[in-house]
Order: C-alpha cells, then sequence, then structure tokens
C-alpha cells in the first residue's frame, strides 16, 4: 500500500463526521468483543466492529465516487459542447452551393438542434438547454453569400447561438473559452 494513498483514506475519514463516528465506534466494539462472557455477545460485538468498519469505509467511498463521477460528467459536457461548437462553426462557414444545396444545410442546422437536445439531456438543465436553443438573439445581421431569407434568417441564428454555445462553454468550465 502506498503511503500517499493511505493519508488520502485518512484524511477522507477525518473530514467525514459520520465516517469518523462509526469508524471510531468499531474500536471499542472489537476490544469490547475481546472481553465479554459468552459467544452471542461475542459475535453482536464483533458483528457491530464489522459494520461500523464497513460504514466509515464506505462513507469514504461514497464521497470520493461522487467527486470523480462529477468530474468524469464536467468532462463529458466539455466534450460534448466543444463537438457542438465545432459543427456549429461548421455550418457557419459552410458555402451553398449546387453541390451542397440550402436544403441539406437546413437539415443540418435541424440536426444540430436535435443532437443538442439529446446529447445535453441530463448532463445540464432543461433550462439551460432551452436558453442555448432560444436565448437573446441580437439585432439581425447580413451575411454575404446568403441568398434566401431563410438562409439569412438561419445564419443569423446559427451566429447568436454560436455566441451562446461559447459562453455556456465558459461557464463549465471556469473560464474563457480557447475556441
Amino acid at each position: 500500500m502506498k503511503p500517499e494513498y493511505l493519508r488520502t483514506f485518512l484524511r477522507a475519514i477525518l473530514g467525514d463526521w459520520l465516517a469518523k463516528m462509526s469508524g471510531a465506534a468499531s474500536v471499542p466494539a472489537a476490544i469490547a468483543a475481546t472481553y465479554v462472557e459468552g459467544p452471542l455477545p461475542k459475535i453482536l460485538l464483533s458483528l457491530t466492529m464489522f459494520a461500523c468498519a464497513w460504514f466509515a469505509a464506505y462513507r469514504v467511498w461514497a464521497v470520493e465516487h461522487d467527486k470523480v463521477a462529477a468530474e468524469r460528467n464536467q468532462e463529458e459536457i466539455q466534450r460534448i459542447l466543444s463537438e457542438l461548437f465545432d459543427e456549429t462553426r461548421r455550418l457557419l462557414d459552410a458555402d451553398i452551393t449546387p453541390d451542397y444545396p440550402e436544403r441539406q444545410w437546413c437539415e443540418e442546422v435541424a440536426a444540430l438542434l436535435e443532437t443538442v437536445r439529446v446529447s445535453l439531456a441530463g448532463k445540464v438543465s432543461d433550462l439551460e438547454i432551452k436558453a442555448l436553443l432560444a436565448g437573446e438573439a441580437g439585432p439581425s445581421l447580413s451575411f454575404r453569400g446568403r441568398g434566401s431569407k431563410r438562409q439569412d434568417q438561419t445564419q443569423n441564428f446559427l451566429y447568436y447561438f454560436h455566441q451562446r454555445l461559447s459562453r455556456m462553454i465558459d461557464r463549465k468550465s471556469g473560464g474563457p473559452s480557447a475556441h
């Protein structure tokens, strides 16, 4: 066993009042089991000692497990947001041509929005998803190379969606995004 693991484990036990109490209760139960007369009290005190020690260890594990799970969830959210950011950037920069018609571009924008709903569901609040998808837009912008009004409206939506997505990445990462 590595000494730093033992120190971390002891620090975690000592930091949790309930784990401290149940872990500490296992020691008197073990001592009492040694000195009491009769098999039933010895068995009951031994079971009490065992249960207290396991409960203390479980409490420490549960706290650490929750920390790891939260960290993994944050990493997953960051990965998803980064992928959404990149896909939004690709759609913003896409040129509508006969080989890449407006219809296909609009379908890919719709698919992106569905991906937002599905991939972030359960990872961030429904309110955050709604704000991301339907948040403030800002003034209507005019984009070169967009032929129809529908293209222009969709481009405006993507532009402001991209900004909201960037702000969400900043909030979730704790700082300005590198995007």
